[in-house]
C-alpha cells in the first residue's frame, strides 16, 4: 500500500474538520519539513480558491476550515479575514480570538474567546482570556480566573504562564521570571514562556539571555512574528544587520502589511549600507596614507634607494606606477634588488605597476586563422 504524502495528510485533516482537538497535529504535520510548508501554503490557496464556488453552510464550513489552517501557518492577520465571515460556529471563534491575540486586538480577542467558549470551566479558552486581560492591564480579573483553575491544572505549564503573566502585569518582575522559567522545566518548547522570559531580560539589559531565548522562541512554529521582531532588534543593536535584515523579511513573507517590520527593514538596510559606506572610506583613508608615504621613510638598501631617486620615486604611489622592466633596465638593478623592492610593498598590500599583456607574434593573416574544434 503507496505511503501517504504530506498534501494527503493534510487534506484528510481538512476534511475530517480541524479545531482545538487536533490543531497541534495539523501544525506538526505542516511543519515537517520545507517541502510540506510549501505544500501547506500550496493547499491554502486550493481552499481559498473554492470558496468562490459554494455558499450557504458550505461556505460557512469551508470560511472555517481556512481561517484555522492560516492560523496554523502564523498567517493570523488573513486567518482573521476568513474566521470574522463565519456564523455561529465556536471553533471559528476561539481562533478568531487567538488570532487577534497575535495581531494586538486584546478587546476584540476577548469578544471572540467569548463567544467560543465551550463552558464556564473551559481552560483551553480560559488561558488566551488572561493573556488578552493581561494585555489590557486587567490583572486582577486575569488573576480571578488563575485561582479557579489552580486544583486541577496545578502542574500544566500553560497555567503556570498565566501565572506569571499575572504577575508581571502586576508588577512582580522577578517572581514572574521564576514562574516563566518553572514553566520551561517542564516544556522547555513553551513559546510564550519563551517570548515573555526573553522579554524581561531584555528589560534587564541581560542580552545574551535574551537573545537565546529570542531564537529559541522564533525557531517554534507557527512562527511567533513578536519574538522575530525583538530578536531582529537585537541583533541590530550587536551590529549584525544582515541578521536583522533576515528577521524583518521573515516576519514580511507571512505578514506583508507588517508596519513595523517594514519600517525597522529599512532602517536596517540603511545602517548596513552606511556601515559598508564607512568601512570602504576608512580603507579608502588607510590606502592613501600608505601611498603617500615617502621612500626616505622606508627601510632600503643603498642601492635600491639609488635606482629609485634616478626614476625620480619619492611615494610608495609613485612606486606603483613604475613596473618591474623599467626597475630591471637600470644599473646595478638585479633580482635581489627586485626580490627586495616587491616584499617591501607586499607588506603594505601594494605592488609594482603591470605590464600589458603581448599577443604572440605571428606570419598568418587574420583570414588564414581557423578556430580549433574542442578535443573530443
Amino acid at each position: 500500500m503507496p505511503e501517504t504524502t504530506v498534501k494527503q495528510q493534510l487534506q484528510q485533516l481538512l476534511e475530517e474538520g480541524v479545531g482545538r482537538h487536533n490543531y497541534d497535529e495539523l501544525v506538526k504535520t505542516i511543519y515537517k519539513s520545507f517541502r510540506s510548508l510549501d505544500q501547506a501554503h500550496e493547499l491554502l490557496e486550493q481552499k481559498e480558491a473554492e470558496l468562490a464556488g459554494v455558499s450557504g453552510a458550505k461556505k460557512n464550513e469551508l470560511l472555517e476550515q481556512v481561517g484555522i489552517f492560516a492560523c496554523a501557518q502564523g498567517q493570523f492577520r488573513k486567518a482573521a479575514e476568513f474566521l470574522e465571515e463565519v456564523k455561529n460556529r465556536k471553533e471559528a471563534s476561539h481562533f478568531l480570538g487567538r488570532a487577534r491575540i497575535q495581531m494586538g486586538l486584546f478587546q476584540e480577542a476577548l469578544e471572540a474567546l467569548e463567544k467560543g467558549r465551550r463552558d464556564k470551566g473551559d481552560f483551553d479558552t480560559d488561558r488566551f482570556v488572561i493573556d488578552a486581560l493581561c494585555s489590557l492591564r486587567k490583572d486582577e480579573d486575569a488573576e480571578k480566573i488563575c485561582k479557579s483553575y489552580e486544583k486541577k491544572h496545578s502542574k500544566d505549564p500553560h497555567l503556570i504562564y498565566s501565572r506569571a503573566r499575572v504577575m508581571e502585569t502586576a508588577g512582580e518582575h522577578a517572581r514572574a521570571m521564576e514562574l516563566y522559567e518553572q514553566a520551561l522545566s517542564i516544556d522547555e518548547k513553551h513559546q510564550n514562556s519563551l517570548f515573555r522570559l526573553a522579554f524581561n531580560c531584555d528589560l534587564n539589559g541581560d542580552d545574551d539571555r535574551a537573545l537565546e531565548l529570542y531564537e529559541k522562541c522564533a525557531s517554534l512554529n507557527p512562527a511567533s512574528l513578536g519574538a522575530i521582531i525583538n530578536l531582529g532588534i537585537l541583533y541590530e543593536d550587536r551590529g549584525e544587520y544582515e541578521k536583522a535584515i533576515d528577521c524583518y523579511e521573515k516576519v514580511l513573507a507571512v505578514e506583508p502589511a507588517h508596519k513595523r517590520a517594514r519600517l525597522y527593514l529599512k532602517d536596517a538596510d540603511a545602517a548596513l549600507h552606511m556601515t559598508f559606506d564607512e568601512d570602504m572610506r576608512f580603507k579608502i583613508s588607510q590606502r592613501e596614507k600608505i601611498l603617500q608615504k615617502p621612500i626616505d621613510e622606508l627601510e632600503l638598501s643603498s642601492r635600491c634607494r639609488l635606482v629609485l631617486e634616478k626614476k625620480n620615486v619619492k611615494s610608495l604611489g609613485d612606486l606603483t606606477r613604475v613596473s618591474e622592466a623599467e626597475l630591471m633596465e637600470c644599473n646595478n638593478f638585479g633580482d635581489a634588488s627586485l626580490r627586495e623592492i616587491k616584499d617591501l610593498m607586499a607588506g603594505f598590500g601594494l605592488c609594482l605597476r603591470e605590464e600589458p599583456a603581448r599577443l604572440p607574434e605571428t606570419n598568418e593573416t587574420e583570414d588564414d586563422q581557423v578556430p580549433s574544434k574542442e578535443a573530443e
